[in-house]
C-alpha cells in the first residue's frame, strides 16, 4: 500500500525537479513526517535518488532535511534492502545540523573524496591526485563515481589549461 504511495510522492518531486534550472538542488523536507515504511521510502526516495544518479534530471540533486529518527531508520533499512537482495548502492544526501553528510555505505576512498570536496567547497580530479598522490585517471573514477550516486555536481571549465570539471556538494 504505502509503495503506491511513495510513487505518487515520486512523481510530484519529480514534476518540481524537471521544471527546475540545472544544477538546482531540491530540499526534500521532512518536518513533522513521523511515520514512514520501507517500502515508502524505498520508492519515493531510493526510486527517485537511483534516477539522478543515472542523470535523468542532468545536475540536479535531491539533499533531505528535518528526517525523524523513525524515517532515518527506515530509510537506512531500504539502503541496506537495495544493497543486499539486488546489490545496489544507493546513498543519499542528508541535512543534519547544518552539516551534509551520506546515508548509505560508501567505499572508504569515495567517503573520503566526497569529506575533502566538503572541505575544500570545490575539487578537480587534478587537485585530488595531488592531495592523495594518486594517478589523475583513479582521482577522475572517483569523483564521476560520486557524480553517478547523485552526491556532488559537477561542472565544466575550460580555461588556459584546457577542459576540466570542478565538483561540488549540492548545498
Amino acid at each position: 500500500m504505502l509503495r503506491s504511495i511513495g510513487s505518487l510522492a515520486k512523481d510530484i518531486i519529480k514534476t518540481k525537479i524537471d521544471s527546475a534550472n540545472a544544477g538546482s538542488t531540491f530540499y526534500l523536507n521532512f518536518k513533522g513526517i513521523e511515520l514512514t515504511d520501507v517500502s515508502f521510502v524505498d520508492e519515493a526516495i531510493l526510486g527517485l535518488q537511483k534516477e539522478i544518479g543515472a542523470g535523468l534530471y542532468g545536475n540536479r540533486r535531491i539533499v533531505l532535511i528535518n528526517l525523524d529518527e523513525g524515517v532515518k531508520e527506515n530509510l537506512e533499512a531500504a539502503i541496506y534492502y537495495r544493497e543486499e537482495k539486488y546489490n545496489e548502492r544507493v546513498p543519499v544526501l542528508f541535512l543534519m545540523s547544518e552539516e551534509i553528510t551520506v546515508l548509505g555505505n560508501l567505499e572508504k576512498s569515495l567517503f573520503d573524496t566526497f569529506n575533502l570536496i566538503k572541505d575544500r567547497r570545490t575539487l578537480s580530479a587534478r587537485d585530488l591526485a595531488e592531495e592523495k598522490q594518486i594517478e589523475i585517471n583513479s582521482a577522475s573514477n572517483r569523483l564521476k563515481k560520486l557524480y553517478d550516486y547523485g552526491l556532488v555536481i559537477r561542472e565544466e571549465i575550460i580555461d588556459s589549461d584546457g577542459r576540466q570539471h570542478l565538483y561540488s556538494i549540492p548545498v
